[in-house]
C-alpha cells in the first residue's frame, strides 16, 4: 500500500529530510506551506498522514477537527520544543505523536513508520 501523506512544515530543511523519511515506506507525499493548503488537500482526497508544524495552526482546536473528517487520517506534529501541557492537549484532541524538533531522525522515522503500519493494519 503506498500511504498517502501531507507534509506540512515551514523549515525547508527539515521537510526535505522528513521527505528523504518518507521514500522509505513508499509514500505519495503532497508538500505544502500553510494551513490553508492543508485544508484545501484534507477537503479533496482522503490521507492517511497529515505531518505538520504546530506553528502553522497554533490552536489545538485544528487538529479535533482534522480527527472529524469522514475518514480522518493520522496526525503527527511537530512543536519547535517540548512542551508537555501543549503536547497532551494535542493528543487530547486525537493526534497519534507530539514530537519535539528535538528528536533524533531514527526517533522520528520509527514513529512515522508505526503510525503508517498501525493505519495500514487497520484497513485490511
Amino acid at each position: 500500500m503506498i500511504a498517502r501523506v501531507i507534509l506540512a512544515t515551514e523549515d525547508s530543511r527539515f521537510r526535505k529530510e522528513l521527505e528523504q523519511m518518507l521514500e522509505e515506506p513508499d509514500a505519495l507525499v503532497h508538500s505544502v506551506g500553510t494551513a490553508s493548503r492543508v485544508w484545501e488537500r484534507l477537503s479533496k482526497d482522503s490521507y492517511d498522514l497529515v505531518i505538520v508544524s504546530y506553528s502553522l495552526f497554533s490552536n489545538v482546536r485544528a487538529f479535533a477537527d482534522m480527527k472529524s473528517l469522514p475518514d480522518p487520517p493520522a496526525v503527527i506534529v511537530f512543536l519547535p520544543t517540548s512542551d508537555p501541557k501543549l503536547e497532551g492537549e494535542l493528543m487530547a484532541e486525537g493526534c497519534e505523536a507530539v514530537l519535539s524538533r528535538q528528536y533524533s531522525s531514527s526517533s522520528i522515522r520509527d514513529t512515522i513508520e508505526t503510525i503508517l503500519e498501525k493505519r495500514e493494519q487497520s484497513v485490511v
